[in-house]
This record gives C-alpha cells, sequence and structure tokens, in this order.
C-alpha cells in the first residue's frame, strides 16, 4: 500500500503500546487505542489516504469501530486584522457580551447540525482565529458517521463503504460550507 522508499523515508515520531505515530512526506499516520487517524495536509494526496486507509480497514476487517470522521481544515486569511474581527462579529455578535465582557472578541465558535443524508451522525463546523497571524482564521469541517451498533462486527467493511460512496460527497459539503462561512464578510 505504501511504497517500498517512502517506507524508507518515514519519519517514526513515537512507537508505544498507548500510541504510534509516523510521517511520511505527504501523510501522518496516528494510532491509539481508541484512534486511527490518517492526515494529509496536500489536497492532490487526499484519495490515496483515503484509499490508503481503506486497505488499512480491510487488513482490519474484524476490528469493530464506532465512528468515521472526515475533517476538512482550511486557513482563510483576510486582508487586515479587523476583516477577521468582523468576522467574529458575524457570528458572535458583540453587543449579546458588552454589558459582561470589555471589547469581546471571537475565541472559536462551533456549530453542529443534523445530517440532511439518511445516516446517523453530525456534521459540525469550528471557526477559530489564529492568533499569531491576526489575519488568519482556521475553518474546521467534520463529517462524522456514528456507526449502528448492531453492525459492530462487520464495521470497518461499513466504513470502506462510507468511503468509497460518500467520499464526494463529504468534500463537496466541505466546500460548501467553507465557501459560506467566505462569503460572510461580503
Amino acid at each position: 500500500m505504501i511504497r517500498q522508499e517512502e517506507v524508507d523515508a518515514a519519519k517514526i515520531e513515537i512507537i508505544h503500546p498507548e500510541v504510534a505515530a509516523f510521517q511520511l512526506d505527504w501523510l501522518l499516520l496516528q494510532v491509539t487505542r481508541n484512534r486511527l487517524g490518517f492526515h494529509s495536509n496536500r489536497e492532490s494526496h487526499y484519495e490515496a489516504a483515503r484509499d490508503l486507509l481503506i486497505g488499512t480497514l480491510d487488513l482490519l476487517r474484524h476490528m469493530p469501530t464506532r465512528a468515521l470522521g472526515v475533517n476538512h481544515n482550511l486557513v482563510l486569511e483576510y486582508e487586515t486584522q479587523g476583516h477577521c474581527n468582523q468576522l467574529g462579529r458575524e457570528l458572535v455578535p458583540e453587543n449579546k457580551w458588552t454589558t459582561v465582557l470589555q471589547r469581546p472578541a471571537m475565541a472559536r465558535v462551533e456549530e453542529q447540525g443534523e445530517r440532511t443524508d439518511g445516516q446517523d451522525g453530525y456534521i459540525r463546523v469550528r471557526i477559530e482565529p489564529i492568533l499569531d497571524e491576526g489575519t488568519k482564521v482556521l475553518c474546521e469541517v467534520n463529517d462524522h458517521f456514528n456507526l449502528s451498533p448492531d453492525n459492530l462486527p462487520s464495521s470497518t467493511v461499513a466504513i470502506v463503504k462510507l468511503l468509497n460512496e460518500e467520499w464526494r460527497n463529504i468534500a463537496e459539503r466541505a466546500t460548501h460550507i467553507i465557501q459560506y462561512v467566505e462569503t460572510l464578510l461580503r
């Protein structure tokens, strides 16, 4: 699933009974007792990361799992810190806080909504300023699927099916939400 030259160049971050993590040029893989995480910051490699996850789950098909979360993170950059503050005021009106806080400003906003595709789970959006920069905001979209307890023995098969059937829809939902956030200052 991973080419030999990638294996040879992999950076092992930690190997321990509780956690293992290694990094390829295009992927960070983290494993704990309760979580398997595949992270890529290269859009050109998202499908390769998905395929590696599918291959891994195929090998672990009898491992019970409860959920699948696909996260899309994007840094939105604005011209000035004032524009970032304006986004914060759009999401969290400061007049709601001025009686109890002096110069209130958004630190983090999370919204969660029901799924509209018939799947069990939710869509969660988190928006927070990147404090070091002043002109950047991190927008995170978590497309979360809960698996039925009835399907736990075959839950990895269910996740593979979701990844194969819903991948494009997941990406389109995240793009739509991020574009919506970008339009809040127009």
